[in-house]
């Protein structure tokens, strides 16, 4: 394992454009590690890649054969459009060019939150390609990209992730009959049309029916 610690920078195949090296990075909170433009997944442990501090260089990541990348709410990336530095202004935010995810590989993106608009990690890429058994699993994510394919026996995946039953946003404890939905999880009961709809008032009793 290539491990960078807190206030650690390690320089990996800075004469290449690529790497394929069969080695587990692991970037905490702190750490900096710089790779290739082209860089392809080979580590053989639970994950070969996880980002709780910073990874720079990379333009193309590619995930094959069962390999796992894990990238948190702690950790960012370069910012390809930026100027050309060691250090983004904003965290939990990772830039790439193409992100290809394939053959039974997993990009798991944990937010430790499950507010999508203000929260969650965001992923800005050019091109996203989940191809061949690849899944993109996350609690809450928000991926930014001009071009997004999926096989169709690949996965986007959030489940047990997302708000309990009838815990969502929407929800109303005082006024029985509305829920909020389940993102991710088993949803809420909802209401049928015109009855069971919660007032202006939200001490008030809710409405009757029968079917």
């Amino acid at each position: 394992m290539l491990l960078a610690l807190q206030n650690t920078r390690i320089y990996v195949e800075t004469q290449s454009v690529r790497t394929e090296a069969p080695v587990n990075y692991q970037v905490n909170t702190g750490g900096q590690i710089i790779l290739p433009v082209r860089t392809t997944l080979r580590g053989t442990r639970t994950s070969a890649l996880t980002v709780n501090g910073e990874i720079h260089g990379i333009e193309e990541l590619r995930l094959s054969s069962n390999v796992a990348a894990f990238v948190t709410e702690k950790g960012q990336s370069a910012c390809l459009e930026c100027n050309t530095t060691y250090t983004t202004p904003t965290i939990a935010h990772y830039w790439f060019k193409k992100l290809k995810i394939s053959l039974g590989a997993t990009f798991e993106v944990q937010s430790s939150s499950q507010d999508i608009s203000t929260q969650s990690v965001h992923l800005h890429i050019h091109e996203t390609a989940l191809d061949y058994t690849g899944s993109l699993k996350a609690d809450a994510v928000k991926v930014l990209t001009d071009y997004f394919s999926i096989e169709f026996d690949a996965t986007t995946d959030a489940s047990y992730s997302g708000w309990p039953s009838q815990q969502g946003p929407g929800s109303l404890t005082t006024c029985s009959g509305v829920f909020g939905a389940g993102h991710g999880g088993a949803g809420g009961s909802g209401y049928w049309s015109g009855c069971g709809h919660c007032p202006s008032s939200a001490t008030a009793g809710t409405k009757t029916c029968s079917f």
